[in-house]
């Protein structure tokens, strides 16, 4: 998607996608060089196509669900007014997390794995996992339901994960599996469950293995 507000082209975003807003920030368009130079007084942070976390102005987009995450809170700057997780609100929070400061780095993937689970429905969570690509989003969802150790979505990564072994078309010639494919494996082994155990197996009598892969089964029956 590329469109102009006030003269400023902007990309890497895509047409009727959706898309997670990470903060709103709401500037004094008079006073804010930041503002004026983004195009538009209210921004939306969200992670891009490419994976950058980018404020993009409100216009871009039409607003699918008006709810507010759960810990969200409302912060004041002399210049900024915004709306944004709790947990991110220490001083300087993005300026930390664009230097890439390692504890920032993991607040942030935390707070944005809960977000996700907060935000997105059911099937959303669904269509995301059974795409046939792997994406940031996928990884995102595959840490959040690991972390929340989540057991709605057994069933589906049970799919997910055979499709994917049956549609890898370099599965009997490389050892190299997708790192989505091993966060299945890690959300499957967390769970005592017949059905993983049933699949683990299965999984077992393939004619080659892929290390990581046995590995996580391997440990699961330990």
């Amino acid at each position: 998607m590329k469109r102009k507000i006030n003269d400023k082209l902007y990309d890497s975003i895509t047409l009727n996608k959706s898309y997670i807003v990470l903060s709103i920030e709401v500037y004094d368009m008079k006073n804010s060089n930041f503002a004026q130079s983004v195009g538009n007084h209210i921004l939306y942070r969200i992670e891009n196509d490419n994976g950058s976390v980018v404020p993009y102005p409100s216009a871009l987009f039409q607003v699918k669900s008006g709810k507010l995450s759960k810990g969200w809170a409302a912060i004041q700057s002399h210049e900024c007014f915004q709306l944004i997780p709790e947990s991110w609100t220490i001083d300087g929070f993005w300026e930390k997390y664009y230097n890439d400061d390692n504890k920032t780095l993991e607040l942030y993937k935390k707070e944005k794995q809960s977000i996700f689970l907060e935000e997105l429905t059911t099937n959303e969570i669904i269509n995301i996992i059974m795409r046939n690509e792997d994406s940031m989003d996928k990884e995102t969802i595959l840490y959040a339901l690991i972390n929340h150790k989540d057991e709605r979505f057994i069933d589906t990564i049970l799919e997910y994960s055979r499709k994917s072994l049956q549609n890898d078309i370099h599965y009997y010639s490389s050892i190299e599996v997708s790192h989505s494919l091993v966060l299945a494996f890690i959300y499957l082994s967390k769970f005592n469950s017949s059905k993983v155990e049933d699949y683990f197996i299965e999984y077992l009598s393939e004619p080659a293995l892929k290390k990581q892969l046995t590995d996580i089964v391997n440990s699961y029956f330990t």
